[in-house]
């Protein structure tokens, strides 16, 4: 197993590779691009599904991601549309540097919280799996019907400063035309 890897800079303009194989032999192949883009869209991307984040407190009041404040938990609403039935889809929600998600399969949350959870979102128990990291949050269903779906999750800020939040994407995990994405957010926590 060889792996070449080569950084963007160093490739000239108009790129074509060439893979060739000695016969007989099967030749196997995975490429992959891995970049960062200098300027993220302030909108996010349609492609038959639509994804929309919210930030509230916790008496259900709308809250600007730019007026957070450090050492307040706060409820985040992920609102999809799907314009027709997806199958296998896979959500990625990146979380801000200065915030840490809630998750509730823990014990170690507070009582006053798992009440406030208890109003389950529509696109929960759709879910089959779900996963709480440092830096994001990933979600996955078998079978979402077309319609409005909204998912919700909680959120302590642990550290103050203005981060940007990459864009969260649900795709179709075999049919990855399929997407939607937000843009990109800047969270200030003071």
């Amino acid at each position: 197993q060889d792996e070449l890897s080569i950084p963007v800079a160093k490739l000239p303009e108009n790129v074509k590779l060439k893979f060739k194989k000695e016969s007989g032999h099967v030749f196997f192949y995975d490429m992959k691009y891995h970049y960062a883009l200098k300027k993220f869209r302030p909108f996010g991307l349609e492609q038959g599904i639509s994804i929309h984040r919210e930030y509230h407190d916790l008496e259900g009041g709308k809250v600007l991601p730019k007026d957070l404040k450090h050492g307040e938990t706060y409820k985040v609403i992920l609102n999809f549309f799907f314009a027709d039935n997806t199958d296998y889809l896979v959500v990625e929600e990146p979380i801000a540097a200065g915030l840490e998600p809630i998750n509730f399969a823990l014990k170690n949350v507070r009582r006053s919280l798992r009440n406030k959870n208890s109003t389950s979102s529509s696109f929960s128990w759709r879910l089959t799996h779900r996963e709480f990291h440092d830096k994001k949050i990933l979600l996955f269903a078998d079978h979402i019907n077309r319609g409005f779906y909204e998912f919700s999750y909680f959120v302590n800020v642990t550290n103050a400063g203005n981060y940007l939040v990459p864009p969260a994407k649900a795709m179709e995990m075999y049919d990855p035309e399929v997407f939607g994405t937000t843009g990109v957010e800047e969270v200030v926590a003071q």
